[in-house]
C-alpha cells in the first residue's frame, strides 16, 4: 500500500527537456517524475525542482504501467481513491552532464573516436590510483592507436590519465603532464577487446575535464581528417560495415592517406579478400578534389592508378557500391619515378647549366 501511494501522490509530465516541477508535499515523501507514463527518452534533461520539507529523496521514475484492470488504491482517512500502478522502478536521478562517465569501472561510459567527454571529478567518488576523485570511460572499438587527451584548453586541474585492460586489471598505460598540468596519453587497442579509461588528478585535485579521443587504426579511419597513412609494399585490411558515410556513395567508408615517393601509385582490392562490391576514390585534399575512382576493375571489386607528386598527400577513401560494405583489403604499390642519368662526355669534362628548358651536364 505504502510504495502505491506515494508513487500517486504527485507527478507531471515531461517530453525530453525542461522542469518537472512537483508541489510541496510535506515531510518524508519520495517522489517521482513520470512520463506517458513512461519517463523522458532523455533521463538526463529532467530536473526536479525543490520539494520543501525533509527527507525527500528525489528520483526520475523508469517505465510505470498502469495496471490492466485499472484497480485503485484507497487513500486513508479519506472516501477518495488513486491510480495504481505496476512495475514501479525508481532510479536515482542524476543530472545532465554532456557524455560524462561513470562512478566506477563496471559501468564505464563507452566512448568513440572523433567524440569530446566533459564533466568534472568532483562530482565522482576515488575508486583507486591517486587519492582523488575519479570517472571510468571504456573503449572498445577499432584496432588501432588510440590517443586520450586532456589538452584542448578546458581541463582545469592536474590532472591524470590511466588505461587498464580490465576492471580490477592490470594499468597499460599512464600520464600526468603531457601538456602543461594535462594529460594525454596514447595505447595501443586490439580491435576486440574492452579498455577501461580513468580519469582522475594528481595528488588530490579533482574539476572540470574535456577528454578527445581519437584512434589511427590499420582499419583506415573513419574521417578523411583520421585517415591512416600507408606505404608501398604494405596491404591494410578492414571491415567499412563498423564505419560510418562521410560522402559519396550511401555506404560506410575508411580513408587513408599517401604521402610517399613521386610516380605511379596502385591501389588494389583485388587479392580476393575484398568480399563485397567495393567502390575506391582519391582526393587531392579533405574535401577537395576527386582526381581518381573505379567501381569494378576485377569482378565487383576495384583498383586504381593515380600519379602522386612527391611531397604531396592523397587522400584514399575504400566504400562500396551504393550501400554496400564488408571485409576489404587494400595492397598498395608505388612504381617511382626514375631520375635519368647522363653519360659522360666524350672529351671527359663537364659542367651543370640550366638551357632549352631542362637541366643537366653539358658537356664542354
Amino acid at each position: 500500500m505504502f510504495i502505491f501511494l506515494i508513487c500517486s501522490v504527485g507527478f507531471s509530465q515531461t517530453n525530453n527537456s525542461g522542469n518537472v516541477p512537483i508541489s510541496d508535499l510535506g515531510d518524508n515523501n519520495p517522489t517521482y517524475a513520470q512520463s506517458e507514463p513512461r519517463v523522458s527518452s532523455n533521463v538526463e534533461t529532467i530536473t526536479i525542482s525543490s520539494l520543501g520539507g525533509e527527507n525527500n529523496p528525489t528520483h526520475a521514475q523508469s517505465e510505470p504501467r498502469v495496471y490492466s484492470d485499472a484497480r485503485t488504491i484507497p487513500i486513508p482517512g479519506t472516501s477518495d481513491y488513486k491510480q495504481g500502478f505496476e512495475n514501479l522502478v525508481s532510479i536515482p536521478f542524476i543530472p545532465n552532464q554532456n557524455g560524462a562517465g561513470s562512478d566506477d569501472c563496471t559501468g564505464a561510459t563507452d566512448v568513440f573516436a572523433g567524440e569530446t567527454y566533459v564533466g568534472n571529478t568532483g562530482d565522482y567518488t576515488d575508486t583507486g590510483g591517486n587519492a582523488a576523485p575519479d570517472v571510468w570511460y571504456a573503449y572498445s572499438g577499432a584496432a588501432g592507436a588510440v590517443t586520450l587527451s586532456l589538452c584542448d584548453g578546458a581541463t582545469d586541474y592536474d590532472s591524470y590519465l590511466r588505461v587498464f585492460d580490465a576492471c580490477g586489471g592490470t594499468e597499460i598505460a599512464s600520464n600526468d603532464d603531457s601538456c602543461s598540468l594535462q594529460s594525454e596519453l596514447e595505447f595501443t587497442a586490439d580491435g576486440t577487446s574492452t579498455y577501461y579509461i580513468m580519469v582522475e588528478g594528481y595528488g588530490s585535485g579533482s574539476g572540470n575535464y574535456s577528454l578527445s579521443v581519437s584512434v589511427l587504426s590499420p582499419g583506415g579511419g573513419d574521417t578523411c581528417d583520421g585517415a591512416y597513412p600507408v606505404v608501398s609494399g604494405e596491404t591494410y585490411v578492414g571491415d567499412t560495415s563498423t564505419m560510418t558515410d562521410t560522402g559519396s556513395n550511401p555506404s560506410p567508408d575508411a580513408w587513408y592517406s599517401y604521402n610517399g615517393a613521386a610516380g605511379d601509385v596502385t591501389l588494389s582490392l583485388c587479392d580476393g579478400a575484398t568480399d563485397y562490391d567495393s567502390y575506391l576514390r582519391v582526393f587531392d585534399a579533405c574535401g577537395g578534389t576527386e582526381i581518381a575512382s573505379n567501381d569494378d576493375s576485377c569482378s565487383l571489386q576495384s583498383e586504381i592508378v593515380f600519379a602522386a607528386d612527391a611531397g604531396a598527400t592523397y587522400y584514399i577513401m575504400v566504400e562500396g557500391y551504393s550501400s554496400s560494405s564488408g571485409n576489404f583489403s587494400l595492397a598498395v604499390s608505388v612504381e617511382e619515378e626514375e631520375e635519368e642519368e647522363w653519360g659522360p662526355c666524350e672529351n671527359g669534362t663537364t659542367s651543370n647549366a640550366f638551357e632549352n628548358g631542362y637541366s643537366g651536364p653539358i658537356c664542354n
